[in-house]
């Protein structure tokens, strides 16, 4: 087979089987893949890889000749084992190598001599049986096979970069999908939310609006900060600020989050205000040690449509108050920075 076939299939076999090997589609494991697949041909100076490294190609071409000792058991484990120290280091990488190697032997079946895989043994490997359907090297039909490999390698590698839940989030394009595909890269990617619908309360129609999204609020609705840093609730449900017909989750770029835990017994609430941000969200629940009434004078103003990030609920006491919090932002905390409070609070810090 030429070169760009056994690249292309090689590619596609590391696509289809990145997600079951936990071998990342990144660029270096692509690279590697598609040289490692041309390897095996590097026993020939015809080879485009033994034209380049004919130091090697010319005495193995003719001590073993073309398709012997690297087309069979002997190179994959020649291989694996030069490569083992890759494994330690970048388990991945050392994946993609030996993929793209393999796939040049299992397409090379294909072809009308086949692989001699157990070799020395003259025993060659060769699909189908029928000689008149294998395929010959630099034939019309390998023409045809590579152009249906590329086609296959772009929708196999499209559809792991893109993700199939993203897949079935754009075509349902329903919020319980939105809230699936949140959660599945809510640790390492920024997110935004495109949603087509309506306000619930004042029945303004949105049309393909973006919102950044923040966190889950229920199995199809999601929390979510505007343009002007509101934050808003969207979802299928009556309670939500934002009725979605239409919500697709779009990956933004990876993102680092850090979580921080802060304990409260007897403190002000604003000791934490310098190692908070506008990208920190603070979630939990504490008790202020100040009349319910106090506290409600002290409270942020939530803006008219926004998410009640901060509820006030009565305390233990009748001189304490308790705060439930569910991503209160840098903002919406400045206004109690003097309230005296007790418990725990989770910091998430969304970078």
């Amino acid at each position: 087979m030429r070169a760009i076939t056994h690249v292309s299939f090689s590619l596609l076999t590391l696509g289809l089987l990145s997600s079951v090997l936990h071998c990342p589609l990144s660029l270096i494991n692509i690279i590697a893949a598609g040289f490692s697949s041309l390897l095996p041909d590097i026993d020939t100076t015809e080879s485009t890889i033994g034209k380049v490294f004919q130091f090697i190609s010319k005495p193995l071409d003719k001590n073993f000749g073309h398709r012997t000792i690297t087309h069979s058991w002997i190179g994959v484990f020649g291989l694996a084992i030069l490569c083992s120290p890759v494994y330690f280091v970048l388990p991945a990488l050392y994946a993609a190598i030996m993929i793209g190697f393999i796939s040049h032997l299992i397409i090379d079946c294909i072809n009308k001599t086949g692989v001699p895989f157990f070799w020395p043994s003259e025993t060659y490997f060769v699909v189908p049986g029928n000689p008149r359907w294998r395929i010959e090297v630099g034939s019309k039909g390998e023409t045809i096979l590579c152009i249906l490999l590329v086609a296959l390698c772009g929708l196999v590698l499209y559809i792991n970069s893109f993700g199939l839940r993203s897949l079935a989030s754009s075509f349902f394009a329903t919020p319980e999908e939105a809230v699936k595909e949140y959660r599945k890269y809510a640790n390492s990617h920024l997110m935004d939310l495109e949603v087509s619908g309506f306000n619930n309360l004042t029945q303004q129609p949105i049309t393909r609006e973006r919102f950044q999204i923040i966190d889950v609020l229920g199995p199809g609705s999601l929390l979510v900060r505007d343009s002007s840093g509101s934050l808003l609730s969207i979802g299928s449900g009556e309670s939500d600020i934002l009725h979605a017909d239409k919500a697709v989750v779009k990956k933004v770029k990876p993102a680092k989050i850090k979580t921080k835990i802060f304990r409260f017994n007897g403190q002000d609430l604003g000791m934490i205000l310098a190692e908070m941000n506008e990208n920190s969200y603070l979630t939990g629940v504490l008790e202020a040690h100040t009349r319910p009434r106090y506290v409600k004078e002290d409270l942020y103003h939530f803006r008219n449509n926004e998410f009640e990030t901060i509820h006030l609920a009565s305390g233990i006491g009748e001189f304490s108050a308790k705060l439930e919090f569910r991503n209160a932002t840098l903002n919406q905390v400045k206004s109690l920075a003097e309230t005296n409070v007790s418990g725990e609070l989770v910091c998430r810090v969304v970078e």
